[in-house]
């Protein structure tokens, strides 16, 4: 019969293997910064930016800060969604955006990251954009 140690030492190496098992998924999840503020880019278009300037970055579900707004603009004016730009995003930018990944054809989660940014059409930023005013963020590669 097996000691409890012995047990108790199996559990918690089988633990850590199963931790490792599941640090990659959430290490390269964290490689992508949080979007939080919005630049206007010399296209003139409106970006969800993080902190640092990367458009390669990401939004979920409870984020509230300018980058959320940006994304609001984009999603209300270049996809016809009745959403407010509130600069919150709940289950309404969450509901429009899944919308918006159907249409561009990308995968759809509702939640805003690098393959969104480089996919999704983005607002002009000035006085009364339309839909003649939305463009897929073609500066993405360069700038990152």
């Amino acid at each position: 019969m097996k000691s409890i140690k012995a047990i108790v030492g199996s559990a918690a190496v089988l633990g850590a293997v199963v931790a490792g098992a599941v640090l990659p998924a959430s290490a390269a999840s964290a490689a992508t910064p949080s979007c939080t503020k919005a630049e206007a880019w010399s296209n003139g278009v409106l970006v969800p930016v993080s902190s640092g300037g990367k458009a390669k970055c990401s939004l979920v579900k409870g984020a509230n800060n300018a980058a959320v707004g940006a994304l609001q603009l984009a999603l209300k004016i270049c996809y016809s969604q009745s959403i407010t730009v509130d600069n919150s995003f709940g289950t309404n930018t969450f509901n429009a955006l899944k919308a918006a990944q159907t249409t561009a054809k990308i995968g759809v989660d509702g939640s805003y990251g690098p393959e969104s940014a480089a996919n999704l059409k983005l607002s002009w930023y000035g006085d009364n954009p339309t839909k003649a005013d939305c463009h897929v963020n073609d500066q993405i590669d360069e700038v990152g």
